[in-house]
């Protein structure tokens, strides 16, 4: 009964994990996409000012777009470098999921053979005793015949 219990629990906890790696996978993805996002929208804002300035209608120098330009590329690449961090993170985790599983599937696959055995060995003990009754009642009713037919006759 126990390891039925203990079976259950480290099933529970490889689920949880799952669930918790995904989680973590989702939520880094979510992340990353907002990140994107707000880089999109600053490159688009610098290529208009870029725009602006190539137009020669402006009273900017085209060289502070660009480093603007270096320091958003920049951020990206941290934020892409965070990002990968997390996905290395996630894959340990789902690798760590996996050889659990492998270790509970190789446990139930015992315990089937464990149950498998048991219930043989029960059906086989159960036809003795079955057998056993039969030879035991056959038993039973050749004394109650004999001590009908001699006992009654022996006394007074």
């Amino acid at each position: 009964m126990i390891e039925h219990i203990n079976w259950a629990a480290q099933l529970l906890m490889t689920l949880l994990a799952a669930v918790g790696a995904f989680g973590a996978t989702w939520a880094a993805t979510m992340k990353a996409r907002a990140e994107a996002k707000q880089i999109e929208v600053e490159t688009r804002r610098m290529l208009r000012g870029i725009q602006n300035q190539v137009s020669n209608d402006h009273p900017t120098n085209l060289r502070d777009d660009i480093t603007a330009i270096q320091t958003t590329l920049e951020h990206l690449a941290e934020a892409h470098a965070d990002t990968a961090g997390e996905v290395r993170e996630v894959k340990e985790s789902m690798r760590e999921v996996k050889q659990q599983q492998q270790v509970l599937s190789a446990d139930m696959r015992e315990e089937r053979r464990r149950v498998t055995r048991t219930i043989e060995c029960a059906e086989s003990t159960h036809a003795d005793l079955r057998e056993t009754q039969a030879e035991m009642s056959g038993r039973l009713r050749a004394v109650e015949a004999w001590w009908h037919q001699f006992g009654r006759r022996k006394q007074p």
